[in-house]
């Protein structure tokens, strides 16, 4: 059975959100970012769309316990699908619910664009993942490393999912999340 995450884990996920928008702030045009407080909420308070949809996605969650038991029956204690669902979750969260905007004065004509501003949010997941991957792990020395064009790659699904959340299959897209890990979490 799935349930709800700790408060000690959501506050984390809370300090990634500044932390993310922090570390953005420091490159060129970054200052625009905005944390989309509708969506995260306030800080420290779990009370935005993110966490709600969170909450809401619990009883479907739940529906697939039966598929862990039916695929991982010989090893379901060691098996890490309600890790790599929470993963899953949580980024579909994040593609409904962004966690991230930009605010853009009207009267900035120019702006400079770059990969972390046009995509910010997407960006955010790959920071949350490698955290999560930590925090399972117990190893704060290991650091999500991903090929350049695999992570180019992988935004752009992000960014198409976001579009159109249907195309993310929560099942196939944790046992992605479990081969990023397996390849790249070094």
């Amino acid at each position: 059975m799935f349930y709800y995450i700790s408060d000690d884990l959501m506050q984390k996920i809370n300090d990634l959100y500044t932390k993310f928008q922090r570390k953005t702030g420091e490159i060129l045009g970054g200052h625009y970012l905005c944390i989309n407080e509708a969506n995260v909420g306030t800080i420290g308070e779990f009370s935005g769309e993110i966490h709600r949809e969170y909450r809401r996605m619990i009883d479907i969650i739940n529906r697939y316990s039966n598929y862990k038991v039916e695929v991982y029956i010989k090893n379901i204690d060691g098996s890490l699908i309600d890790y790599h669902l929470f993963a899953a979750l949580y980024i579909r969260s994040f593609l409904i619910y962004p966690p991230f905007s930009l605010d853009i004065p009207n009267n900035k004509t120019v702006f400079k664009h770059n990969k972390y501003i046009d995509f910010p949010n997407e960006y955010f997941i790959i920071i949350f993942l490698e955290a999560i991957f930590q925090i399972r792990n117990n190893d704060f020395d290991k650091r999500l490393r991903l090929e350049s064009k695999f992570k180019n790659d992988f935004v752009n699904l992000l960014s198409q999912c976001r579009k159109d959340i249907k195309l993310l299959n929560l099942i196939n897209f944790a046992n992605e999340i479990g081969i990023i890990e397996c390849k790249y979490f070094i």
